[in-house]
C-alpha cells in the first residue's frame, strides 16, 4: 500500500478499537436502549459504534463515502454515477454490528439476576466465562470466528485496499491488506494506536488458508459449507444455486453464521476436524460479504500463490428479497470484467437503489484448490471474480 493509503487503514483501525473502547464504558441498560438513530430495531449498541466510525472516518477526510444501512438516506443522494473508476470518491463499506442479535442476547443473559442500570459492558465482556457464555448462545464455536462483529472495506479506483474487522467478544483485530493478513489482540489500555498496522505486521499473529488438497481428508469436507438459511427465501436462493443438487443438509456446518468474519471458516481457525470446503453469500446485502474479498485478494498460502478463488452466481430465475435482485446477471453487476485487460468494481452500478447498502449478490469463495467447487462454477458459467479486486 501507499503512504496515504495506509494512513486510512490505520484510521479504520483506530475507528474500530475506539468505537469498542466506548461501548467498553457504555452500561448495559444503555447498551440495550432502542435508539433513535437509524432504523427502528436499531440499539444502543449499534448508535455508539457507528458514531465513531463515521465521525473517526469524517475528521481525518470529509469527502470519503461512508456506505452502512443507517447512512443510505445521505449516501444514496450523493452515489457516484460516473462508471470510471477513477472518478468515483473513496468508498468506505461498514458492518458496524454484526450479529447485533446475538449481542443483545449475551447480554441480556449475562444481566439476567442483575440490576442493569450501573454495570458496564466492559465488565461483562472482561469476565472468563464470557467466551462459554457466547457459545452456549450461538450454539457454535469457535469464538474467534461466530464472535459479533464491526468491519470496514475500503474500494478505491475500483479496486479493493484494505478490510478491518474486529472480534468484540474475543478483543481482537484482523486486517487483510497487500501488508499481509494477519490478527492481534485489542490493548484497551493502549493510548498510542497512531500506527497499529505497521505494529500488526510486524507482530501480529499470520492467518493462514487452508488447502483443500493437504488437509481436507474426505469428499464431506469438499462438499461441506456455511451460509446464512436463517430467513425466508434464503433456502429458495441456495438451492437456484445449484451448487449442491439435492439433499445439501449432510454438507451444511452452520445456518446462521456471522456476515464479515464467515471467511474465516476457511482458515486455520476453523476445527481441523470439520474443515470447510466453501463459505458463500447466500443473496445477502452487500456488508455481508463485501469485507471477504479483500482476504481473497490478499491471502497466500505457504508457497505464496492465492490461498482463495471468488465467484459471482447469476441465477436463471429472477428471486427478490425485500423487493431487491439477490443475483445480478453480469450486465447488471458491480464485477465489471467486460474488458479482461481492466477488470474492476463498478460502484456506480448500485446507484438505482434508493439503499446502496441493500445491494445484494451471491458470492462464493472457496480454496483455490477446491476442486470440486471449479468445475461446478464453470459448468454453469458462474464467473471467477478475482481479477476484478
Amino acid at each position: 500500500m501507499r503512504g496515504i493509503e495506509i494512513s486510512y487503514c490505520n484510521v479504520c483501525i483506530n475507528a474500530l478499537v475506539g468505537a469498542y473502547k466506548q461501548l467498553l464504558q457504555t452500561s448495559a441498560i444503555e447498551a440495550l436502549a432502542k435508539s433513535n438513530y437509524g432504523k427502528s430495531d436499531t440499539r444502543g449498541f449499534d448508535a455508539i459504534v457507528e458514531s465513531i466510525i463515521k465521525r473517526r472516518l469524517n475528521n481525518y477526510d470529509n469527502e470519503v463515502v461512508l456506505i452502512t444501512e443507517e447512512t443510505d438516506q445521505t449516501t444514496s443522494r450523493t452515489w457516484p454515477i460516473d462508471p470510471d473508476p477513477s472518478q468515483q470518491p473513496k468508498m468506505f463499506f461498514s458492518d458496524p454490528v454484526d450479529r447485533s442479535k446475538y449481542l443483545e442476547k449475551l447480554i441480556m443473559k449475562m444481566t439476567e439476576n442483575d440490576d442493569i442500570k450501573h454495570i458496564k459492558i466492559g465488565e461483562l465482556l472482561g469476565r472468563k466465562d464470557v467466551v462459554d457464555i457466547w457459545e452456549s448462545v450461538v450454539d457454535h464455536e469457535p469464538v474467534a470466528i461466530t464472535g459479533a462483529t464491526a468491519a470496514i472495506t475500503y474500494v478505491n479506483r475500483g479496486h479493493i485496499v484494505f478490510s478491518v474487522i474486529l472480534n468484540f467478544i474475543t478483543s481482537e483485530i484482523f486486517v487483510a491488506c497487500d501488508m499481509g493478513v494477519s490478527r492481534m489482540p485489542i490493548d484497551v489500555h493502549e493510548k498510542k494506536t497512531e500506527r497499529l498496522l505497521e505494529y500488526m505486521v510486524a507482530r501480529g499473529e499470520k492467518i493462514h488458508f487452508r488447502s483443500a488438497q493437504e488437509s481436507f481428508s474426505s469428499e464431506d469436507d469438499y462438499n461441506r459449507f456455511v451460509t446464512f438459511l436463517g430467513k425466508t427465501m434464503y433456502a429458495e436462493i441456495f438451492e437456484e444455486s445449484r451448487v449442491i443438487i439435492g439433499d445439501y443438509g449432510k454438507f451444511l456446518h452452520h445456518r446462521e453464521p456471522g456476515g464479515p468474519s464467515r471467511i474465516l471458516y476457511l482458515s486455520d481457525l476453523q476445527n481441523g476436524d470439520t474443515p470447510i470446503g466453501f463459505v458463500i453469500g447466500n443473496g445477502e446485502k452487500i456488508g455481508e460479504w463485501i469485507h471477504w474479498l479483500a482476504f481473497v485478494k490478499f491471502a497466500r498460502n505457504k508457497h505464496g500463490n492465492p490461498a482463495l478463488r471468488a465467484y459471482e452466481i447469476s441465477l436463471k430465475k429472477a428471486l427478490f428479497k425485500d423487493e431487491v435482485l439477490v443475483a445480478t446477471p453480469p450486465a447488471y453487476s458491480i464485477f465489471n470484467c467486460q474488458d479482461e485487460n481492466r477488470c474492476y468494481i463498478d460502484v456506480s452500478r448500485m446507484k438505482n437503489h434508493d439503499a446502496p447498502s441493500r445491494f445484494r449478490s451471491i458470492i462464493v469463495v472457496a480454496p483455490c484448490d477446491n476442486e470440486r467447487i471449479t468445475p461446478i462454477m464453470d459448468r454453469h458459467e458462474y464467473r471467477d471474480i478475482g481479477k476484478c479486486l
